[in-house]
């Protein structure tokens, strides 16, 4: 559509703008994480090299102290890679209206929303199995943030930081309360955000390709008037303008009142006036080209 008033508000904000920042948001984020693990794995890379057995009796993998980050790694390794892609499918989509591409953003924000209600699924079992330890995903989501003494005081994050386990009881002791309730309420809000984003995108792009009377893309009629109006007036100037630099050129010497006495006496241009029959247009000069077809 052309009028963005009629895309409508999400959460207090213009759709637009609101979809266009969180999609900026994630081809931010894929940016960081893409030059960061480049980086370090450049840096690190003689380290990199696993410390765990190898062959088929090796199940270390399979075992808690093998498996304490898997949801970390999981998390991280979607995110990073899906946010740099549709990061920027959203951003074009939001910036030239394309129907199809808000549409694959939408599922991606779906997506978004099940990685995180399953990796808080793994991590809680993942607590049960493993004699009721937290693992490396819950720690750095609740306590390890990289804001200085956010959530807790870098002391405790100092003291969390130096294990290589992390028993529940002993930790909850060290933070004062309940890691996994706080855990649990940054992955339920992160949730509920994502899933109400998906419904904002879903609906820009139902606006993107069926308009708002679901006729496809139109323009209202206040606005193709003021269009209109603003474009005449503009001619109108263009058109004065070179009139007033051709008697100029003409007369140096000329004056406010002779150029309106000479107005009537002037030639006529193929913009204004009589205008020759291959000039005429049967719309006013708006099209709309994108490639807002199909859904």
């Amino acid at each position: 559509m052309s009028d963005d008033d009629a895309l409508g508000e999400g959460c207090c904000v213009h759709r637009r703008i609101y979809v266009g920042i969180v999609a900026a948001f994630f081809f931010l984020y894929g940016v960081y994480h893409a030059l960061y693990f480049t980086l370090y794995s450049y840096v690190h890379m003689a380290t990199l090299t696993p410390n765990h057995c190898a062959g088929a009796g090796c199940d270390d993998i399979l075992s808690c102290a093998g498996t304490r980050a898997a949801s970390y790694h999981f998390r991280v390794c979607v995110l990073s890679i899906g946010s740099l892609v549709f990061g920027v499918i959203g951003c074009n989509s939001v910036f030239n209206k394309y129907p199809e591409d808000m549409l694959q953003f939408t599922w991606w924000t779906l997506f978004v929303a099940f990685v995180f209600f399953s990796v808080w699924v793994m991590d809680g079992v993942y607590m049960v199995l493993c004699g009721n330890q937290y693992s490396y995903n819950t720690i750095m989501e609740a306590v390890l943030w990289p804001i200085y003494n956010l959530p807790f005081s870098e002391g405790i994050k100092y003291e969390i930081r130096t294990l290589d386990e992390y028993p529940r009881k002993y930790v909850d002791g060290l933070a004062y309360g309940s890691v996994w309730r706080m855990f649990s309420a940054l992955y339920f809000i992160r949730v509920i955000f994502f899933l109400v984003m998906a419904f904002q995108a879903f609906i820009l792009a139902q606006r993107f390709h069926y308009g708002l009377a679901g006729m496809g893309a139109n323009f209202s009629i206040e606005s193709w008037r003021k269009r209109l109006m603003m474009r005449n007036e503009l001619d109108e100037v263009a058109y004065n303008t070179f009139d007033m630099a051709w008697a100029t050129g003409m007369d140096a010497g000329w004056t406010e009142d002779e150029f309106s006495l000479r107005k009537p006496l002037r030639r006529p241009h193929w913009y204004r006036g009589n205008a020759p029959a291959a000039a005429a247009f049967a719309y006013d000069g708006f099209q709309d080209d994108r490639r807002n077809v199909l859904l």
